[in-house]
């Protein structure tokens, strides 16, 4: 059902589209949707152009394009979610730790992140914020290495508490 919007508003207009999502659209990015491939050719040959897409749901600050469609995940707010695997108490004291049971799987941010996008006829420029993570990182608690990432840092993928600066061009 959506998709069928998507298609006929896409094909309602000659102006460059940009999308915001919850989750990315991208095939295969961390995060997509179930149908990414589904989206991808629904966009394909359309009267409209995507340009851009936006989403949040990984909680990285990641930006790729691919097929002249540029896919950026903007940072959480306040966290980047390690998992269930991942204990770190004490961050904020035993008081917090007993009120929020689900803060000791996520490395939480000193302060929250948001970007400001502004877009014209030639790109997107985006002004991030920048914070440090509470306690021990992700890198600290080995969560990039028994996630695969043995031979980068959680930045590089990513993992950070920002949201660099950026410009896209359409």
């Amino acid at each position: 059902e959506q998709l069928v919007w998507l298609k006929k508003d896409l094909d309602s207009t000659d102006l460059p589209s940009v999308i915001f999502t919850h989750q990315c659209l991208k095939e295969g990015a961390a995060g997509a949707i179930l149908n990414a491939n589904e989206f991808k050719e629904a966009i394909k040959g359309r009267r409209s152009r995507v340009v851009a897409c936006f989403s949040g749901h990984s909680h990285i600050d990641y930006a790729v394009r691919d097929n002249g469609v540029w896919y950026m995940h903007i940072n959480s707010a306040s966290s980047f979610w390690m998992g269930n695997e991942y204990t770190c108490l004490g961050r904020y004291g035993s008081e917090i730790d007993e009120k929020y049971p689900s803060i000791r799987y996520v490395a939480p941010y000193s302060k929250s992140l948001y970007a400001i996008i502004e877009l014209d006829e030639r790109g997107a420029s985006i002004k991030g914020t920048n914070g440090e993570f509470v306690g021990k990182s992700p890198d600290e608690l080995g969560w990039h290495k028994v996630n695969g990432y043995d031979k980068v840092s959680s930045a590089e993928i990513g993992v950070k508490p920002r949201i660099e600066d950026r410009y896209l061009p359409f």
